[in-house]
């Protein structure tokens, strides 16, 4: 009996995944992340489930330009930071590591958590291109957008934000640098 639930268990989140491809619309994708985000928040275990971390990396392993923003708050919420987007067709992601390396191109966001002041130092990156740094609530909701100069190391405040879990990316030319979860103590 504990194999046959075992299975049906299995089978359960086989049939998540393959409902959760390159062929779910972005309105799906986000929200399946905003559920799972909003469920991680009212838990008291900052876990994800065995589906809902399958579903998020489904999620997160698209390319944003398909995916939709759903794919930024999958990514942010598994915390893959600073992934670029190689996708120009229905291919898919794998996953990323840590830190932006190709082409010696650099978007960092700090300290994280924060008390509300944060810097942005970018390099390797277009020099005439503003690059954007764009603030979501949990919801998926701009809160914030602010340009800076590429190639610097500029300083962010969050001062005007309350305590809590916000997601970033820093965005240059419509390109996603640099992504994920952000603590504002």
């Amino acid at each position: 009996e504990l194999q046959l639930d075992r299975d049906n268990k299995v089978n359960t989140i086989v049939s998540d995944v393959q409902n959760i491809n390159a062929q779910s619309t972005p309105a799906q994708n986000l929200q399946t992340a905003l559920s799972v985000a909003t469920r991680q928040k009212l838990s008291t275990v900052n876990s994800f489930t065995t589906v809902e971390r399958t579903q998020l990396e489904a999620i997160a392993a698209q390319c944003v330009e398909q995916g939709g923003d759903g794919v930024l708050m999958a990514r942010a919420l598994l915390q893959w930071p600073n992934i670029q987007e190689p996708c120009s067709s229905n291919s898919a992601l794998v996953k990323p590591n840590s830190s932006i390396s190709s082409n010696h191109v650099a978007a960092e966001l700090y300290p994280n958590p924060t008390l509300g002041e944060l810097w942005l130092s970018t390099n390797g990156l277009e020099a005439e291109v503003e690059v954007f740094v764009e603030l979501f609530n949990l919801s998926g909701q701009l809160l914030q957008r602010q340009a800076y100069l590429p190639n610097t190391t500029e300083r962010l405040s969050l001062n005007e934000q309350p305590q809590g879990a916000y997601f970033y990316r820093v965005v240059q030319a419509g390109e996603v640098l640099s992504s994920g979860k952000l603590i504002k103590h």
